[in-house]
């Protein structure tokens, strides 16, 4: 289960914030905890529209571990994994000339409910038939 969340903080500055969460469940004799991965986002525009700088965090919280634990008659295991994925990441972009024009999709005619006719072209009555030139 996961979700994504964004908002304009001001008319330049975005955030953005990603979580997604794998509940318990259960494994060949015993069970595995669940376990969370977040991740922020944060992006100023610079220069007009020109270009922006982000900053992004995943797993800020260190939240991306969890235990196991199994069992039977002749033995108990408990066990701890933890996967160190935290990173900052910094990033500059800049943008050359105009920006591209969005356009929108124009809609196919069958998407549209239109029959599609063919037209010929004019016709010509057949031409004479002649015969060798002598």
């Amino acid at each position: 289960m996961g979700g994504n969340v964004g908002a304009k903080i001001t008319s330049t500055l975005t955030a953005q914030t990603f979580a997604n969460y794998f509940p318990q469940q259960s494994i060949l004799q015993g069970r595995a905890s669940g376990y969370m991965f977040t991740q922020l986002a944060l992006r100023q525009q610079v220069f007009g529209t020109k270009g922006s700088i982000s900053l992004n965090i995943s797993d800020p919280l260190n939240l991306h571990s969890y235990d196991s634990h199994t069992r039977d008659a002749t033995y108990v295991q408990t066990s701890r994994s933890s996967f160190q994925s935290r990173v900052f990441t910094l990033g500059l972009t800049y943008n050359f000339g105009k920006p591209p024009q969005r356009q929108s999709r124009q809609p196919m005619a069958e998407e549209a409910g239109e029959t599609i006719r063919v037209r010929q072209g004019p016709t010509r009555a057949p031409s004479a038939c002649r015969g060798p030139r002598s």
